[in-house]
């Protein structure tokens, strides 16, 4: 084994490490903390939030695991083709890699993406707790306000007032042994859960489409030209590359900005949804822009552009958030779903 080889295979050990302790050292911590909020009223949704990332971190603890053992058999397959297996063919398209190599590369970035949710779902519990107690805050001031305003009453029994009250609570109190899971509820709870995913997949695949569309009308046709790509039949290697990245990032993109978007719907109503939205093709504008650079550096290097697809990144991720937080906007008020309320 060459040393290039084992400075690569040392890398990806430590990346399955990494990914093993940021989804298991999360759980761990949570699991310690969730005895502190499980049984204050206050603290419902960010014990809900817990709760619900646990399960993603479970879940990408599982995809690394899984990565793991891809990974080993891909480099197994390596070995026994002298370095030079059969690449994987799919629909008479021939990839980079053998089949099971990428479906590691897969597990890699669904446990990443499990690790992203399940913070963003426990920071949005821990919004919601502090506006709930913001809330029972202002309420609580308000009552006793009343009671200070109200004058004393004469001539009457304030204890059988007190019993009075406590028996009319008490018998307002749903029975938690005699009634069981309240089927109604769960009845109600169903259409919600499905209007909620197709608002989130149609919130994913119109902020996908706008940077589809001027990534590939646009940005493609720039970098085609700084670049110097070549047209079929003679494509050249970085303009694969560059096919290559961006196939992968769109799908790692709706595959990330669906369950955040899941995770987020309730501030529909706000411009919060639309900035968060903003920012995550920026972000993933940006993440394309680190790989490509980095797949590409030398041919980079060699015409020196980078200063051109620096900017190029940054104007394309800039306009196409924009256009998609429009599209977005002006689709959910066609639909009427910014207009219900905060559910």
């Amino acid at each position: 084994m060459t040393k290039g080889l084992e400075i690569r295979a040392q890398i990806d050990t430590e990346n399955v490490k990494g990914l093993l302790l940021i989804n298991g050292g999360a759980t761990v911590a949570l699991l310690a903390f969730l005895p502190t909020v499980l049984d204050k009223p206050r603290y419902e949704w960010l014990a809900r939030g817990i709760l619900y990332a646990l399960l993603t971190f479970q879940a990408g603890l599982i995809a690394a695991v899984v990565h793991n053992r891809l990974r080993r058999i891909c480099s197994l397959l390596y070995e026994q083709h002298q370095y030079r297996p059969p690449p994987c063919e799919i629909f008479g398209k021939k990839l980079r890699e053998p089949c099971v190599c990428h479906w590691s590369i897969l597990f890699m970035w669904l446990s990443l993406a499990a690790f992203l949710t399940g913070s963003v779902t426990v920071f949005y519990g821990g919004l919601r707790s502090l506006e709930h107690g913001a809330a029972s805050r202002s309420t609580m001031e308000t009552l006793s306000t009343r009671e200070t305003k109200t004058p004393p009453t004469i001539g009457v029994d304030r204890n059988a007032d007190k019993q009075a009250t406590i028996q009319t609570k008490s018998s307002a109190q749903p029975s938690l042994v005699a009634d069981g899971p309240n089927v109604t509820t769960i009845r109600k709870n169903v259409p919600e859960l499905v209007a909620r995913t197709a608002r989130a997949l149609v919130a994913a695949l119109l902020m996908a489409s706008a940077t589809f569309v001027l990534g590939t009308v646009v940005g493609y046709q720039y970098h085609a030209m700084i670049f110097d790509f070549r047209s079929s039949p003679t494509t050249t290697e970085p303009e694969l590359s560059h096919r290559r990245l961006v196939r992968r990032w769109y799908s790692v993109g709706i595959g990330v900005g669906t369950p955040v978007c899941w995770t987020m719907d309730s501030w529909r109503t706000g411009p919060a949804y639309l900035l968060l939205l903003a920012f995550l093709v920026v972000a993933f504008w940006g993440i394309w822009w680190m790989n490509a650079a980095l797949v590409m550096r030398r041919h980079i290097s060699r015409l020196r552009v980078g200063w051109e697809f620096f900017w190029s990144c940054v104007s394309l991720s800039v306009v196409s958030a924009v256009s998609g937080a429009i599209m977005v906007e002006q689709a959910f008020k066609w639909l009427a779903w910014n207009i219900t309320g905060t559910p």
